[in-house]
């Protein structure tokens, strides 16, 4: 174990821009998280993460988007999708069936994959979350889709961090 603090780590790690577009799906986001180093603490860095995304053209965001998996299906091994979509991805006949109707209906209506924080959530809650989602407009679809990309990039940031340490 080292005895660096993550954040420490975090910021002279010369492959972490590897890592954050592995943990977003956006080179941009990376690229700027990567330039604003080094971070004073952990609450900046979390500020700054969350302040990048926000300042992303849609464009940019739908590229982060749709570096996720469709919610239930089979992640790649080891992932940080596997772990978070593990209770989806392993729903029992009827949810997962229902999870695939849900994802082209989804995907139908809103042109990209349906992103959901699902770190902690039953398959079952998932689909209560996506049959809700579906009656949204665009724009209010579009806000939580960003809202949810920015949960899923601090939850896997914090085990990032985690792994520096």
């Amino acid at each position: 174990m080292s005895t660096r603090s993550g954040l420490d780590a975090f910021n002279t790690d010369p492959g972490l821009r590897a890592a954050l577009v592995e943990l977003s799906g956006s080179p941009e986001w990376a690229d700027a998280l990567v330039a604003r180093r080094p971070f004073a603490s952990e609450q900046a860095l979390f500020a700054a993460a969350a302040d990048v995304l926000a300042a992303q053209p849609d464009g940019e965001v739908r590229v982060a988007v749709e570096a996720h998996p469709r919610i239930g299906g089979r992640p790649a091994a080891g992932s940080s999708s596997e772990r978070e979509q593990s209770a989806a991805a392993h729903a029992q006949v009827d949810t997962a069936r229902r999870l695939v109707e849900l994802n082209d209906a989804y995907e139908k209506r809103f042109g990209h994959v349906c992103l959901i924080r699902a770190d902690g959530l039953s398959a079952e809650q998932v689909v209560d979350a996506m049959s809700a989602r579906l009656a949204n407009d665009p724009d209010t679809e579009w806000r939580l889709v960003r809202e949810h990309l920015g949960a899923i990039n601090a939850l896997r940031l914090r085990r990032l961090l985690d792994e520096h340490k």
